[in-house]
């Protein structure tokens, strides 16, 4: 089974939805730009976008005789980003496989977009959005594959994490240590059947997600539902 990494932005703009998803998709692919979006399907209430950049890489390579030569190549990224409306003027943004910088893409968002917005990281209660998991329908057979915590403070000098593998009941044994303190989980790796499909979800408080044994949108649509708590 395929394993789909994505990571999750917050896209407001004064826009509707449809002038949004236009906007997005006249800003084609040119040489002169170095980069491109293009609207590829709509899925689950998804639109689906393909990101293209092109841009060239020179290097100064020292050869064996200590003399310096330039080297220059053209480097290619391509990924693929689910954008959905969550409210007026709102859109969540999941980038899959997203590199680790967006400078480019964001410029051109800005090229897209003629009037302001902003594109910023997404943050996810990890442990609030596992007590609404309990509770969802159609899910069996649950396994805690890991669960870590995130920093926990005893003192203004003394600080630790809890990490717990392959437990039915890691949470329970999480809240047991902490005792007074509200949990607050890092990480998050699931295993579980859903609708009678066995699924991976992995999870993370900077909305860094990985999952296995659906697509992208299946995935996405899950997870949000989760998170609103009702079936949307």
């Amino acid at each position: 089974m395929r394993n789909v990494r994505l990571r999750a932005f917050s896209l407001r703009i004064g826009a509707e939805s449809d002038k949004v998803i236009s906007m997005l998709n006249s800003t084609t692919f040119s040489i002169e730009e170095g980069s491109g979006v293009e609207l590829i399907d709509q899925e689950l209430g998804f639109s689906i976008f393909k990101y293209h950049e092109q841009s060239e890489i020179i290097d100064d390579i020292t050869d064996v005789y200590g003399e310096t030569q330039r080297n220059a190549y053209l480097q290619y990224i391509s990924f693929k980003f689910y954008m959905i409306q969550i409210s007026d003027g709102v859109h969540q943004i999941f980038i899959e496989s997203s590199p680790k910088s967006l400078k480019q893409f964001v410029s051109t968002l800005r090229r897209a977009f003629s009037g302001p917005f902003s594109f910023e990281p997404v943050k996810l209660d990890v442990y609030e959005w596992y007590k609404k998991f309990q509770t969802f329908p159609n899910i069996t057979r649950v396994r805690i594959l890991k669960a870590q915590s995130s920093i926990i403070n005893i003192d203004g000098e003394s600080s630790f994490r809890i990490a717990v593998e392959s437990s039915s009941n890691a949470i329970i044994q999480m809240e047991g240590i902490v005792g007074d303190r509200k949990l607050s989980l890092d990480k998050l790796r699931l295993s579980f059947f859903y609708n009678h499909t066995e699924r991976v979800v992995d999870l993370s408080g900077g909305f860094n997600l990985a999952v296995i044994g659906w697509n992208a949108p299946e995935a996405l649509k899950f997870i949000m539902s989760v998170r609103a708590c009702e079936l949307i």
